[in-house]
């Protein structure tokens, strides 16, 4: 049986849909969600400082905000026409998979334009450029541009995105990137075809030791991973260090060290103690597998 939550209308003669779009995004906690969801007619603090996201246009169109449970698929639709709760209101099964599908095509979109058009494996695309190229209204005040860019930077053609006031700044792996400059080709240092760390992965990794290609630093030492190591959540957290291209593996003083490019060194040695559970446990238990021998998560559809 495929279990859902719907909202049904008695003896409707017709589904009373309206033509809306999601201005801004808010994820809360499962407890704070499960609150605003029981108690959808109380004043609420994200409902009043969003309020000026959510009108009615001239044209009918509704302007909304979305509320999302940050482990959960399901959202709830707001239109509060000015008042400090969710005057209008929409449950939304999946939302968060639709979501996630349109911001992936839109991530589609703006990096095969990067990587068909730089010259030199960087390109930055700004806010305004997206609205005009791609009917999208993003920035980091209505939660879409943040997740937008989890998204790209979990994206294998991605070496680093960073954020911008106004827009997002790219590097790409050059492999990805068809119309270099001739120079630009000689002077990366880097094979185009070296393995990349989720590849390593594929057999199970014990007790080895992550340092750069560039820059000196302490190893960040792993003692165990493996492709199926982290959640989804976890692989899109750390898609820039799985997308790491390793240049070298080799036996060196502190044992069997993987040599990575394309990747901030930080983030490797953030990696290996996330790994070892230095991190909030709310963050691990999100991030990696629980052991084969724990109770796991049903999903019911």
């Amino acid at each position: 049986m495929l279990n859902l939550q719907a909202v049904f209308e008695r003896k409707t003669n017709e589904f009373p849909v309206r033509d809306c779009v999601i201005e801004k995004i808010v994820e809360l906690s499962e407890e704070e969600y499960r609150q605003f969801k029981n108690n959808l007619l109380r004043d609420t603090g994200f409902i009043a400082e969003s309020a000026d996201f959510m009108l009615m246009d001239g044209n009918g169109l509704n302007h909304c905000l979305l509320v999302l449970e940050k482990n959960n698929s399901e959202g709830v639709l707001i239109q509060s026409e000015g008042y400090d709760y969710a005057r209008y209101a929409s449950l939304l099964p999946g939302a968060r998979d639709f979501i996630t599908v349109r911001l992936g095509k839109l991530a589609d979109q703006i990096i095969r334009d990067g990587t068909q058009n730089t010259s030199n494996g960087t390109w930055a695309v700004y806010f305004d450029e997206i609205k005009e190229q791609y009917d999208a209204t993003l920035n980091f005040d209505n939660g879409i541009g943040a997740m937008l860019l989890s998204i790209m930077e979990a994206r294998p053609e991605m070496a680093e995105v960073e954020p911008m006031e106004d827009g997002y700044d790219m590097t790409f792996y050059l492999d990805y990137c068809p119309n270099l400059d001739e120079k630009e080709k000689l002077s990366s240092g880097i094979p185009d075809d070296v393995f990349r760390l989720k590849d390593l992965i594929r057999v199970p990794i014990e007790d080895f030791h992550l340092v750069h290609h560039e820059v000196d630093m302490e190893p960040a030492t792993i003692v165990y991973l493996a492709s199926d190591t982290l959640t989804d959540a976890g692989k899109q957290e750390w898609g820039d260090v799985l997308n790491t291209q390793v240049v070298r593996v080799f036996h060196g003083i502190y044992g069997i060290q993987a040599e990575c490019a394309g990747v901030d060194p930080q983030r490797l040695a953030d990696f290996s103690l996330m790994l070892a559970g230095d991190c909030p446990n709310e963050d691990y238990e999100t991030w990696v597998r629980p052991e084969p021998d724990e109770p796991g998560m049903t999903l019911k559809l």
